[in-house]
């Protein structure tokens, strides 16, 4: 599967962004229409973690694209952790993806 160059956010007429959909917008009330915008993506922060049944590592980050919005998401590749790490968000099931330079999510 590969990463798409667009996602699809939500914004309100005050300009807040988000990348999940809500009923309004959670920090005026406003309404939400949805836009695309660009999957590049900086990783600002990351942590591993092993709380799944297998006990394997989950790389965990929180990404934010150039018009400002962040979110969670799971981490593929290699990144520097830097905080300026650049990545392409993709989302799989309802979850943020981010895909590290040459990184491919092949999915059967």
């Amino acid at each position: 599967m590969k990463a798409n160059r667009h996602i699809t956010a939500f914004r309100c007429g005050q300009g807040c962004l988000w990348l999940y959909e809500h009923d309004a917008c959670p920090d005026c009330g406003g309404r939400l229409a949805p836009v695309r915008i660009p999957s590049d993506a900086t990783v600002i922060t990351d942590t591993i973690v092993r709380v799944n049944p297998s006990g394997r590592p989950i790389h965990l980050g929180v990404a934010r694209t150039a018009s400002g919005a962040a979110t969670l998401c799971v981490i593929h590749g290699r990144l520097r952790g830097n905080g300026r790490d650049r990545v392409r968000l993709l989302i799989v099931g309802g979850r943020y993806h981010a895909l590290a330079p040459g990184f491919r999510l092949d999915r059967d």
